[in-house]
């Protein structure tokens, strides 16, 4: 048996087979544009991201000639609006945050809370305030307020149904009686008719489509609705539940597994359904990969001129102090608007030291975010990181240091796909082998621990 895993993120759709081994069969990939003409805007076109998904259906579907099914794997916090089965709307991507003066309001923040989701404009119940005051015509001519996967669900069963990580990641999906928070859909004006109906993650449904089967030549009869790509990204580590897994690429997560829902006091770290009995607790941030490109374009230098500045630095930076917040920030500042900034900057610091004040910069904010979600997990062992930023010349062991944890370089690629495949197997009762042996181990350096353990206390202080 072979599983076809769709994965969809913000501007890339990867359609990957997987045979019962976790070998990659067949795999083939097509982008779509993000839309950011305006402020705050990040737009996308729903047709052109079905397009790019069932060209890479059909291009696997030439290279397969096993019985298969059909999983997926799609990105957070999107929304449609959809009126006579097509979309009205473009979609609004967790990226948008022209509904940010609404993430103000006390009573979706209460909301918020309840839900185990930060509350933030990226999220549908902010964006739904935002069109329900500024839009209000557009708002109440919608027929379902949708969100990606719920789009790529219809297009197969004919029903508009979405996944528990995926409606978690909504703000007011209540896990108490898996359903819509009815506070909240009192607030939007909504009933549950028009939102998708929530089901587990495990859920396998049938293909009613077959004149979309016979164009993509496809025989698959099942579709495992799969969760969001940053709880599966989690399933496809080894050793979920006594590791982080940290994703350094233009943005940054940290993640980690348990086996109850437990909510963050303060509100500041996220907890999504995966699968019955896990749950993954985490934390985002909107800079890394894309800070380090942006000081790359203001300075002037290439890459590899940047490894060997960074390579040439001390520890501490010579007492520079870089907050990250370029691009606003998720988590631990949960404000779009926040900014960035540098502290002791002197006359005789170098660019070594600026480079290396930038990096530790983005990496004491992952330990903010680590000392957040910490209180909410059990043990952990170590760290596995994957993501371009790792491959920057001393980082690796820089974050050992800085959390006092050995780091793996994870040469485990796609992720998402990887554990919506493992999802997909294991409702057929097939287990999927995770072996992941990693493409190089950093332990941490115990002077180098004390020492960060002191820079980082400096950082924190001066953060709040």
């Amino acid at each position: 048996m072979l599983m076809i895993a769709i994965d969809v993120g913000t501007t890339n759709a990867k359609v990957i087979v997987f045979d019962e081994k976790g070998k990659v069969v067949a795999k083939a990939a097509h982008g779509y544009q993000l839309r950011c003409q305006l402020p705050g805007q990040a737009e996308e076109d729903i047709g052109e991201i079905w397009s790019a998904v069932k060209q890479g259906l059909k291009e696997v579907a030439a290279r397969i000639d096993e019985p298969c099914a059909i999983t997926m794997s799609t990105a957070m916090h999107s929304l449609i609006g959809i009126k006579n089965h097509q979309a009205i709307t473009p979609l609004y991507s967790w990226a948008d945050t022209r509904a940010a003066k609404y993430a103000k309001d006390a009573k979706l923040a209460a909301i918020a809370k309840r839900s185990g989701v930060p509350l933030h404009p990226m999220t549908p119940l902010v964006k739904l305030s935002w069109l329900k005051a500024e839009n209000p015509d557009l708002y109440q001519s919608v027929d379902r307020w949708i969100d990606l996967k719920s789009f790529l669900v219809y297009q197969f069963t004919g029903k508009y149904q979405t996944d528990y990580s995926l409606a978690d990641s909504y703000g007011f999906f209540d896990h108490e009686t898996n359903s819509w928070d009815q506070e909240a859909l009192q607030y939007l004006d909504l009933t549950a008719e028009k939102l998708p109906e929530a089901i587990d993650t495990t859920s396998k449904l049938e293909i009613i489509n077959s004149a979309l089967m016979k164009e993509l030549g496809l025989e698959a009869k099942d579709l495992v609705i799969g969760a969001s790509d940053g709880t599966l990204s989690n399933l496809a580590q080894a050793n979920p539940a006594t590791s982080l897994s940290i994703s350094l690429g233009t943005s940054s997560a940290i993640r980690s597994e348990v086996s109850q829902r437990k909510l963050d006091p303060s509100g500041k770290a996220f907890v999504y359904y995966l699968m019955p009995t896990r749950w993954v607790v985490g934390a985002p941030s909107n800079n890394c990969g894309n800070i380090w490109a942006w000081w790359k374009q203001i300075l002037g230098l290439s890459f590899e001129e940047m490894d060997d500045l960074v390579a040439s630095s001390s520890l501490g930076s010579h007492g520079i102090l870089f907050y990250p917040y370029l691009y606003g920030e998720r988590a631990p500042l949960w404000d779009a608007n926040a900014s960035g900034k540098l502290l002791n900057l002197r006359a005789d610091n170098t660019k070594a030291d600026l480079l290396r004040a930038i990096l530790e910069g983005i990496l004491f904010n992952l330990c903010e975010n680590y000392t957040l979600i910490a209180p909410l997990l059990g043990e952990i062992k170590e760290v596995n990181v994957s993501g371009g930023l790792a491959g920057v010349d001393g980082v690796l062991q820089m974050l050992a240091d800085i959390l006092n944890l050995p780091v793996n370089l994870t040469k485990q690629g796609d992720a998402s796909a990887l554990g919506a495949a493992v999802l997909g197997f294991s409702v057929y009762q097939k287990s999927l082998p995770i072996v992941d042996h990693g493409q190089a181990r950093f332990e941490p350096n115990k002077q180098n621990v004390l020492a960060y353990e002191q820079i980082f206390n400096q950082w924190h202080k001066q953060l709040n």
